[in-house]
This record gives structure tokens, C-alpha cells and sequence, in this order.
């Protein structure tokens, strides 16, 4: 709400009885400095404070990201579980999969005792986007996948998969959590040597 100050101030530079000309124009500008001066300083707050929400946001999702790396070449499926949320959903050759936390366990287990994984990095650094309120966000990541199994024969091999997928988050009481997962890979890129044979399932 404007002052009473401000108001009659203003009222004087409109009144030609008082100021006219160059003179009005003048005070015209000083009074339109003086409002909106506290609100360019307001805006400015808001956006340092938003870009601060940001960073500390970005930090806390690139760790949870680099923790996955670590979490695949440890083979751990509860420390893997411990980054989804109760609801979570995976979406991947067409199919939609709600699971719980056991069922994630035990899928990630069975996956992670069946293969060595050679190479899980990043082709692109991931593109991170936040809500306004920093509740939710997602993460899109390109990655190339190499892993070496055995096939029912016993034969050892090795397979390569350039992966490309979107992890939704939301900020919980317990930090980020991922809520949905939606996965591609191209086919293309699979391939398996010493020596081909039959290739191995693999969950991004």
C-alpha cells in the first residue's frame, strides 16, 4: 500500500499549480523510483533466493545420480530401493510395472547376481528441471551400459546397451525420492561377443 506521504507528493506533481514542464516530468520519475524501488528490491531477493533453492536442489540430485553408478558396481538392491518412494513406477517396453519396495528388491537382485558390470556412465551429463516450488523434478539421462553374463551354455559374454530414460522425483521428508522411471535403450547398440550367442536381459 502506497504512504500517505507518497500519495500527496503525487497529487502535488499532478497539480499544474505547483510544477509544469521539465520540472514535472523530473518529479514525476523521482516518485515512480521511490515506488518501485522496494519492489525491484523484493524481485531481486526472490531470484537469489530461488537460484540458491536451486543449487542446493541440483547438488542433493547429482549426489543421488553419482550414487547410482555405486550402487550398480556394489550390487546393492536396498541401498538401490532406498531411492524409490512406496508408489513407485517403472515404464519400459511398453509395459507398466507399480512395485512395491520387496518386488523392486527382489527384481534388482536377481538382475544384479546375473551380470558384472563393466561400464555404467554417462554419454551426456544429465539434464535436471525443478517445479517453482522445488517439490518435484525430473532427471533425463543417456548412458551406456556394459555388462558381461554367462549364457545358458556357460559361455562368457558381453554386452553393450546405450540406455536413455527420465527418473521423476519428489521432495520428501526423507529427501528425494524417485517416483517414476521411464526407460529406452536402442537396439542397435546391443551387442555380444566371445562368442555370440544368446543376449542377456538388462535393467536400466
Amino acid at each position: 500500500m502506497i504512504k500517505l506521504p507518497l500519495l500527496v507528493l503525487s497529487c502535488r506533481i499532478m497539480s499544474p499549480s505547483i510544477l509544469s514542464g521539465a520540472r514535472r516530468i523530473r518529479a514525476l520519475f523521482n516518485l515512480v523510483v521511490v515506488i518501485s524501488w522496494p519492489l525491484l528490491l523484493t524481485a531481486c531477493g526472490l531470484q537469489a533466493d530461488r537460484a540458491t533453492q536451486e543449487q542446493a536442489a541440483m547438488t542433493e540430485i547429482l549426489a543421488l545420480h553419482n550414487a547410482q553408478r555405486s550402487i550398480h558396481f556394489d550390487k546393492d538392491s536396498t541401498a538401490s530401493a532406498n531411492l524409490i518412494s512406496d508408489a513407485y513406477i517403472a515404464i519400459s517396453r511398453g509395459n507398466i510395472r507399480h512395485q512395491s519396495v520387496s518386488e523392486f528388491i527382489a527384481r534388482r537382485k536377481r538382475y544384479y547376481d546375473s551380470v558384472e558390470f563393466l561400464k555404467w556412465d554417462d554419454i551426456t551429463p544429465p539434464i535436471v528441471r525443478f517445479s517453482d516450488d522445488f517439490t518435484l523434478a525430473y532427471k533425463i539421462v543417456h548412458k551406456e551400459v556394459l555388462i558381461r553374463f554367462k549364457n545358458e551354455a556357460g559361455d562368457a559374454l558381453e554386452e553393450r546397451t546405450e540406455f536413455a530414460w527420465t527418473t521423476i522425483y519428489r521432495k520428501t521428508n526423507d529427501g528425494w525420492k524417485i517416483e517414476a522411471a521411464t526407460s529406452t535403450n536402442k537396439p542397435e547398440t546391443i551387442a555380444t561377443v566371445d562368442p555370440p550367442a544368446q543376449q542377456g536381459k538388462m535393467v536400466p
